[in-house]
């Protein structure tokens, strides 16, 4: 992938809801039916929870879509637009509240 087409991707993804596949997504995720298009990596790092299930021995680390329960999409998309960098999001008062499910 050229220069070019790196910085137009990373351009869409300021405004993408993960609704659909970049070049480096490789995990699928549903929540409450929605799918939301993300990479191993990128979880793995930010993540201690996902880090297990997507690199331990869990079913799920050799899965291409995983349903995850008990979440509600979306806080979900809040969740994924704090971890990527281009997705402009910070954790602020509006969103720290359920920014923390997946500690529970």
């Amino acid at each position: 992938m050229g220069t070019e087409e790196r910085d137009v991707i990373l351009a869409d993804m300021a405004t993408m809801d993960f609704g659909f596949g970049f070049p480096e997504t490789d995990i699928t995720l549903i929540v409450e039916g929605n799918k939301f298009h993300v990479n191993r990596a990128v979880l793995s790092h930010h993540s201690p929870v996902f880090n297990a299930m997507l690199n331990g021995h869990f079913k799920e680390s050799s899965e291409k879509e995983i349903v995850l329960e008990d979440c509600k999409a979306e806080h979900f998309k809040e969740f994924l637009k704090s971890l990527y960098p281009n997705m402009k999001q910070s954790v602020n008062g509006k969103n720290n509240s359920f920014l923390t499910f997946s500690s529970d």
